[in-house]
């Protein structure tokens, strides 16, 4: 699978993944982070299909969002979005690799595992966090804070913000308005 495949089902695999749809999704990932290349902006002939692969991603994330909530990517986001009029899926990608950083402790190794060889980054649990950095750059998304024009100075708001989010509590690593503090200073 292309590593630009996996970007649309990536947010959601890093949660805390307690719906059933989510479990069967992580089952059969590669069936369903279906190759999206950039063919699904620029279809070249034979490739007519990459819009509708991308739907299909973005369907089957969908539903396990639905199923098993989100998490801190999403609630962080969130108040860049309040604050910042920030496009949500920027500020999702920008904040995704950080906050998968902060949760890899506590999430299932065979979950990291099979995201990073989904990603083709092989099996090391830190090559998925590389492999999503890599994917955002290659595509053009911002990789800081700092290039978005966020200001240090509102990362305390933003935090608590994010902290009442309802989509912390779908977190899989408990946390504070500190530790999210510091996870905006880390994306910045």
């Amino acid at each position: 699978m292309s590593k630009k495949g996996s970007l649309v089902i990536i947010s959601g695999f890093s949660g805390a993944g307690k719906g059933t749809v989510v479990k069967e999704l992580m089952k059969n990932y590669e069936c369903y982070a279906l190759s999206i290349s950039a063919t699904t902006r620029n279809p070249r002939p034979g490739e007519e299909n990459g819009r509708e692969q991308m739907a299909l991603a973005q369907y089957m994330a969908g539903m396990g969002f639905s199923n098993s909530g989100l998490g801190l990517v999403h609630a962080m986001a969130h108040s860049l979005g309040a604050i910042y009029n920030m496009a949500h899926g920027i500020a999702n990608a920008v904040l995704l690799p950080h906050v998968l950083a902060y949760n890899l402790e506590v999430l299932p190794e065979w979950k990291i595992k099979k995201a990073a060889v989904a990603m083709g980054a092989g099996e090391e649990k830190y090559s998925l966090i590389s492999a999503i950095r890599d994917l955002a750059k290659e595509v053009g998304i911002p990789t800081s804070l700092k290039e978005l024009s966020v200001k240090r100075e509102d990362f305390y708001k933003l935090s608590e913000v994010a902290f009442s989010d309802a989509n912390t509590t779908g977190n899989p690593r408990k946390t504070s308005v500190k530790e999210i503090w510091e996870i905006f200073e880390k994306a910045y």
